[in-house]
């Protein structure tokens, strides 16, 4: 089996530090505010802001700073949906805001001009609260945001540093794989059983066949411990299958793996050469031989 492993972020909040899209810079009153690192701020509680979507790739970022605990409210309403789309439903703008610790306070979507989603959360403690907007096809999509926070009247002139999201440790997975035909003579190979190690018990593992699957296969499990053993199998392969496997977690970004097969069989080992060495995570079948 030749498996290729590709351990990935998969949250905007990390995707967002790589350069916009090629294309024009934008040029916005906020611009740049492309990453995190460059959000624009801080913001005046009560103070709504105007901005725009200017460009495919290019979220915009923005940050708060609260004097003491207490309930944060971020408004976002669509004024238009860009001249793409002439509207009144544009393509899915979402907003997410990041806690001082930098994990995920709250986040939506919104789609229609003239609506207002409200994200609210309450802050255990004074910092930094980043915010992110963006949109995967609504380009020129303009919007008003406002923020309430425990403020004082003007904005503090010593600004929290930036604290990214904690990152899911890595995880282990083992492939349990079976044959077609018999032991002399094996055939095409499936995976019979899957299970997924080194979780926090609480955690999504979505499990999802990207290509070359005999049949549709998805799943989403709950992990209950450290270990989680996945049913819904076997699943046949093909010569090109592919595997994404993903583990996500409420404040957490998120960690996927993609796992390439085969559904050749080896050249089976001989009495002699032993037969106990693993294969596919498994002892193979011995061939006879001296």
């Amino acid at each position: 089996m030749r498996t290729l492993t590709l351990a990935a972020l998969c949250t905007a909040a990390l995707a967002a530090l790589l350069p916009a899209a090629a294309g024009a810079a934008p040029t916005g009153p906020f611009e740049p505010n492309d990453t995190i690192l460059r959000a624009a701020g801080p913001l005046t509680s009560g103070t709504p802001i105007h901005a725009e979507v200017e460009a495919v790739g290019d979220p915009d970022w923005y940050f708060l700073v609260t004097n003491a605990p207490g309930p944060v409210q971020v408004a976002l309403t669509l004024a238009t949906c860009g001249p793409a789309i002439p509207g009144p439903t544009c393509n899915n703008v979402s907003i997410t805001a990041y806690d001082g610790e930098g994990a995920i306070a709250a986040r939506g979507v919104v789609n229609r001009v003239g609506e207002t989603l409200v994200l609210g959360f309450e802050g255990r403690a004074a910092g930094r609260v980043s915010i992110e907007v963006r949109s995967a096809g609504a380009v020129g999509a303009a919007y008003d945001l406002v923020a309430t926070f425990p403020s004082d009247a003007q904005p503090p002139q010593d600004v929290p540093p930036v604290r990214y999201p904690d990152v899911i440790p890595e995880f282990e997975t083992r492939f349990e794989m079976t044959y077609t035909g018999s032991a002399r003579h094996p055939r095409n190979r499936q995976i019979a059983g899957l299970v997924v190690r080194k979780v926090q018990p609480g955690s999504m593992i979505i499990v999802r066949c990207i290509r070359g699957c005999a049949k549709r296969y998805t799943k989403t499990v709950m992990a209950r411990g450290r270990t989680r053993r996945l049913g819904g199998l076997p699943l046949r392969l093909r010569r090109n299958t592919q595997l994404r496997i993903e583990v996500r977690r409420e404040g957490f970004v998120g960690r996927y793996k993609v796992y390439r097969f085969t559904r050749g069989i080896p050249r089976p080992r001989t009495r002699k050469e032993g037969c106990a060495s693993p294969y596919d995570f498994q002892p193979i079948p011995c061939a006879p031989g001296a």
